[in-house]
């Protein structure tokens, strides 16, 4: 059996931060990283928060001046 660790902590090598929260995306569906450090994060609304189309995106996260919150 696999247990997983609390949302809020990671290993001692490496850094957790957050850079946006749930009143921007409130269902990340996936999460990927770019080299350069821009965070991709795929948006489904579909399901608690109703049906329908136009709800579903993909989402490009940038912290440009490097302070931990997406700038763009």
């Amino acid at each position: 059996m696999r247990v997983f660790a609390p949302a809020d902590s990671v290993p001692d090598e490496l850094s957790l931060v957050t850079m946006v929260g749930p009143d921007i995306f409130p269902s990340p569906a996936c999460l990927c990283a770019g080299a350069d450090g821009s965070v991709f994060v795929g948006v489904d609304l579909n399901g608690s928060l109703g049906k329908g189309p136009d709800k579903r995106r993909i989402v490009k996260l940038e912290d440009r001046d490097k302070d931990g919150v997406a700038d763009s």
